[in-house]
C-alpha cells in the first residue's frame, strides 16, 4: 500500500480588469458630439458584482470594519477601494 501525502493550496487570485471602449465623434460642421450607445450588460460602475458581494460579505456577515475590509480587499484580491466607495457599495448591494 503506497504512502500518500496531500497538500492543499488555493490558486493565486488576481483581479480581472475588462476595458470597454465605444466611439465618440464630433461633427466638424456643427460641433455636435455623438457617442455610440453603452454596450448591453456592462456595469456602470468601476467594480463588478463579485467585488460588491465580497465587500457586503466582509462588512455585513463577517462584521469587519470598512478599514479592515479595505485592507483585506487589497491584501487578498489586489483590489483598491476607498472607504467612501465601500460605503456606496454597501448601499448599492443592500438596495438590490
Amino acid at each position: 500500500m503506497p504512502f500518500r501525502h496531500q497538500v492543499i493550496e488555493r490558486p493565486p487570485i488576481q483581479p480581472v480588469v475588462t476595458e470597454y471602449q465605444w466611439h465618440q465623434l464630433v461633427c466638424p460642421d456643427c460641433g455636435e458630439s455623438t457617442r455610440a450607445p453603452w454596450p448591453q450588460g456592462v456595469p456602470s460602475g468601476t467594480y463588478g458584482p463579485r467585488v460588491h458581494a465580497t465587500v457586503a460579505l466582509c462588512t455585513g456577515s463577517y462584521r469587519l470594519s470598512k478599514r479592515t475590509t479595505q485592507q483585506a480587499m487589497e491584501d487578498l484580491f489586489d483590489v483598491s477601494m476607498s472607504v467612501g466607495t465601500m460605503s456606496q457599495s454597501e448601499k448599492t448591494t443592500t438596495a438590490v
